[in-house]
Protein backbone atom coordinates (compact mmCIF):
# COMPACT_ATOMS: atom_id res chain seq x y z
CA UNK A 1 0.00 0.00 0.00
CA UNK A 2 1.03 3.32 -0.71
CA UNK A 3 0.02 6.63 0.53
CA UNK A 4 0.53 9.88 -2.11
CA UNK A 5 -0.21 13.53 -1.30
CA UNK A 6 -1.35 16.15 -4.39
CA UNK A 7 -0.53 19.68 -3.77
CA UNK A 8 -3.52 21.19 -4.99
CA UNK A 9 -5.77 25.00 -5.88
CA UNK A 10 -8.90 24.26 -6.58
CA UNK A 11 -9.54 21.18 -8.94
CA UNK A 12 -6.30 21.29 -10.47
CA UNK A 13 -2.29 21.13 -9.41
CA UNK A 14 -1.12 24.08 -7.19
CA UNK A 15 1.16 25.53 -9.15
CA UNK A 16 3.81 26.31 -6.38
CA UNK A 17 4.32 23.43 -3.11
CA UNK A 18 5.24 25.82 -0.64
CA UNK A 19 2.01 28.01 -0.61
CA UNK A 20 -0.01 25.58 -0.88
CA UNK A 21 -2.42 25.05 1.64
CA UNK A 22 -4.47 21.91 0.17
CA UNK A 23 -3.23 18.44 0.04
CA UNK A 24 -5.09 15.64 -1.55
CA UNK A 25 -4.18 12.46 0.14
CA UNK A 26 -5.09 9.00 -2.10
CA UNK A 27 -4.21 5.43 -0.46
CA UNK A 28 -3.63 3.14 -3.67
CA UNK A 29 -2.75 -0.57 -3.52
CA UNK A 30 -1.97 -2.49 -7.00
CA UNK A 31 -3.23 0.47 -8.52
CA UNK A 32 -6.56 1.53 -7.08
CA UNK A 33 -7.95 3.87 -4.97
CA UNK A 34 -8.77 2.83 -1.81
CA UNK A 35 -9.08 6.03 -0.21
CA UNK A 36 -8.38 9.42 -0.51
CA UNK A 37 -9.28 13.01 1.75
CA UNK A 38 -8.04 15.91 1.64
CA UNK A 39 -5.83 18.11 4.41
CA UNK A 40 -5.26 21.57 5.07
CA UNK A 41 -2.44 22.95 6.39
CA UNK A 42 -3.13 25.84 8.73
CA UNK A 43 0.65 27.08 8.70
CA UNK A 44 2.49 27.50 6.11
CA UNK A 45 5.70 26.97 8.26
CA UNK A 46 8.10 24.06 6.44
CA UNK A 47 8.87 21.96 9.72
CA UNK A 48 4.91 22.57 10.57
CA UNK A 49 3.66 21.06 6.95
CA UNK A 50 6.61 18.53 6.78
CA UNK A 51 5.18 17.08 10.40
CA UNK A 52 1.60 17.08 9.01
CA UNK A 53 2.76 15.23 5.43
CA UNK A 54 4.74 12.55 8.14
CA UNK A 55 1.57 12.37 10.39
CA UNK A 56 -0.62 11.51 7.50
CA UNK A 57 1.93 8.97 5.76
CA UNK A 58 2.75 10.43 2.92
CA UNK A 59 5.16 8.50 0.93
CA UNK A 60 4.79 10.71 -2.36
CA UNK A 61 4.56 13.70 -3.33
CA UNK A 62 3.13 15.26 -6.71
CA UNK A 63 3.02 19.05 -7.11
CA UNK A 64 3.86 21.58 -9.38
CA UNK A 65 6.90 23.66 -8.72
CA UNK A 66 8.90 23.48 -5.63
CA UNK A 67 11.81 25.39 -3.51
CA UNK A 68 15.06 23.65 -3.65
CA UNK A 69 15.19 23.99 0.19
CA UNK A 70 11.29 22.12 0.35
CA UNK A 71 12.76 19.59 -2.37
CA UNK A 72 15.48 19.06 0.60
CA UNK A 73 13.72 18.74 3.57
CA UNK A 74 10.73 17.11 1.99
CA UNK A 75 13.57 13.83 0.50
CA UNK A 76 15.30 14.40 4.29
CA UNK A 77 12.21 12.58 5.69
CA UNK A 78 11.94 9.99 3.12
CA UNK A 79 9.25 11.67 1.03
CA UNK A 80 9.55 10.89 -2.72
CA UNK A 81 8.85 14.46 -4.96
CA UNK A 82 7.64 14.49 -8.29
CA UNK A 83 7.43 17.93 -9.13
CA UNK A 84 6.54 20.01 -12.00
CA UNK A 85 3.43 18.61 -13.08
CA UNK A 86 0.00 20.32 -13.80
CA UNK A 87 -3.11 19.62 -14.61
CA UNK A 88 -6.66 18.52 -13.49
CA UNK A 89 -6.59 17.12 -9.77
CA UNK A 90 -8.51 13.77 -11.10
CA UNK A 91 -6.94 13.06 -14.08
CA UNK A 92 -3.38 13.87 -12.36
CA UNK A 93 -4.22 10.78 -9.73
CA UNK A 94 -5.39 9.05 -12.70
CA UNK A 95 -2.25 8.77 -14.17
CA UNK A 96 -0.38 8.36 -11.52
CA UNK A 97 -2.27 5.06 -10.81
CA UNK A 98 -1.89 3.87 -13.93
CA UNK A 99 1.78 4.56 -13.92
CA UNK A 100 1.39 7.29 -16.80
CA UNK A 101 2.08 10.75 -14.93
CA UNK A 102 6.02 10.86 -16.06
CA UNK A 103 5.35 10.39 -19.45
CA UNK A 104 5.50 14.45 -20.18
CA UNK A 105 1.32 15.09 -20.88
CA UNK A 106 0.98 16.46 -17.62
CA UNK A 107 4.62 18.68 -17.23
CA UNK A 108 3.83 22.16 -15.92
CA UNK A 109 3.45 25.05 -19.37
CA UNK A 110 7.13 25.88 -20.02
CA UNK A 111 8.96 23.33 -17.82
CA UNK A 112 8.64 20.21 -19.85
CA UNK A 113 12.52 20.54 -20.11
CA UNK A 114 12.60 20.94 -16.67
CA UNK A 115 10.41 17.91 -15.53
CA UNK A 116 12.45 15.83 -18.19
CA UNK A 117 15.70 17.07 -16.87
CA UNK A 118 14.25 16.34 -13.63
CA UNK A 119 13.21 12.32 -13.97
CA UNK A 120 16.92 12.44 -15.75
CA UNK A 121 18.17 14.09 -12.90
CA UNK A 122 16.65 11.57 -10.53
CA UNK A 123 17.75 8.63 -12.67
CA UNK A 124 21.23 9.93 -12.15
CA UNK A 125 20.45 10.27 -8.19
CA UNK A 126 20.24 6.51 -7.75
CA UNK A 127 23.18 5.62 -9.90
CA UNK A 128 21.28 5.01 -13.41
CA UNK A 129 22.40 8.30 -14.68
CA UNK A 130 24.36 8.95 -17.97
CA UNK A 131 26.92 10.60 -15.49
CA UNK A 132 26.53 13.80 -15.57
CA UNK A 133 25.49 14.73 -11.71
CA UNK A 134 26.49 17.20 -9.34
CA UNK A 135 29.13 13.83 -8.03
CA UNK A 136 30.34 13.14 -10.54
CA UNK A 137 29.29 9.99 -11.86
CA UNK A 138 25.62 8.94 -10.94
CA UNK A 139 24.09 12.05 -9.74
CA UNK A 140 23.84 12.86 -6.61
CA UNK A 141 24.65 9.75 -5.40
CA UNK A 142 28.59 9.59 -6.54
CA UNK A 143 29.49 7.06 -9.15
CA UNK A 144 27.72 4.29 -7.63
CA UNK A 145 24.81 6.07 -6.82
CA UNK A 146 24.87 5.19 -3.02
CA UNK A 147 22.51 6.58 -0.36
CA UNK A 148 23.12 9.89 0.78
CA UNK A 149 23.36 9.71 4.81
CA UNK A 150 22.62 7.45 7.15
CA UNK A 151 19.18 7.90 7.99
CA UNK A 152 18.28 7.62 3.92
CA UNK A 153 15.17 6.10 3.33
CA UNK A 154 14.94 2.36 2.11
CA UNK A 155 12.40 2.01 -0.65
CA UNK A 156 12.52 0.42 -3.82
CA UNK A 157 11.41 3.31 -6.22
CA UNK A 158 10.46 2.75 -10.41
CA UNK A 159 12.43 5.68 -12.43
CA UNK A 160 9.84 5.94 -15.02
CA UNK A 161 6.19 6.00 -13.15
CA UNK A 162 7.21 6.96 -9.64
CA UNK A 163 6.03 3.60 -8.01
CA UNK A 164 7.28 3.12 -4.48
CA UNK A 165 7.28 -0.03 -2.06
CA UNK A 166 9.38 -0.41 1.10
CA UNK A 167 12.68 -2.04 0.79
CA UNK A 168 13.08 -5.70 1.29
CA UNK A 169 16.25 -6.80 3.40
CA UNK A 170 17.88 -9.01 1.29
CA UNK A 171 16.58 -8.78 -2.48
CA UNK A 172 18.07 -5.92 -4.35
CA UNK A 173 15.98 -3.56 -6.11
CA UNK A 174 17.45 -3.66 -9.11
CA UNK A 175 16.11 -7.63 -8.96
CA UNK A 176 12.54 -6.13 -8.86
CA UNK A 177 10.10 -5.17 -12.16
CA UNK A 178 7.66 -2.51 -11.23
CA UNK A 179 4.36 -4.06 -10.92
CA UNK A 180 2.93 -0.67 -12.77
CA UNK A 181 5.41 -0.67 -15.62
CA UNK A 182 7.61 -3.41 -15.38
CA UNK A 183 11.04 -1.30 -15.10
CA UNK A 184 13.37 -2.56 -12.77
CA UNK A 185 13.58 -0.59 -9.35
CA UNK A 186 15.68 1.03 -8.23
CA UNK A 187 16.71 1.98 -4.60
CA UNK A 188 16.49 4.95 -2.41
Amino acid sequence: MIRAGFSRKGDFIAPVFDISRHLRVVEAEDGRMKEQFDVVFNELIPSVVLLELKMHEIQVLVCGAVSRFMLWALESKGIHVIPFVSGEIDNVIKAWLEGNLLKGKFAMPGCKWRFRGMVQERRGQYGRGKGKGRAGGGGYGGRRGGQIGKNAPDYCVCPDCGYLEPHRQGIPCRNINCPKCGTLLIRK
